[in-house]
């Protein structure tokens, strides 16, 4: 009797990784936009449906967060939304950039 391996997706995962990671390798990689950031936490934190609590008060952070959710998403979604419409990319990338251990 044979025994049929069934794919484990283990080498499409590390076919998909290595080719997410060959712009570092070759320097063709760049750093996506501070807004396009800021849309990816607002969307992760609009999609999350369990209690946590967000600590997101970190020198890196663009936007500081402190929130529980789900108590406090409306209030953390809408900081995003203001931050997101108010603030142009250039000041959020002079922002990080001045941070030098980052």
């Amino acid at each position: 009797m044979h025994r049929h391996l069934r794919s484990t997706g283990l080498s499409e995962l590390a076919s998909d990784t290595l080719s997410e990671t060959l712009p570092v390798l070759d320097g063709t990689y760049t750093e996506e936009p501070e807004i396009e950031r800021l849309m990816e936490m607002r969307t992760l934190i609009d999609r999350l449906n369990i209690r946590v609590n967000l600590l997101g008060h970190h020198i890196s952070n663009t936007v500081p967060i402190t929130g529980a959710l789900p108590d406090d998403k409306t209030a953390i979604l809408r900081e995003f939304d203001k931050a997101i419409a108010e603030f142009p990319e250039e000041e959020l990338k002079s922002y990080r950039s001045r941070i030098w251990h980052l």
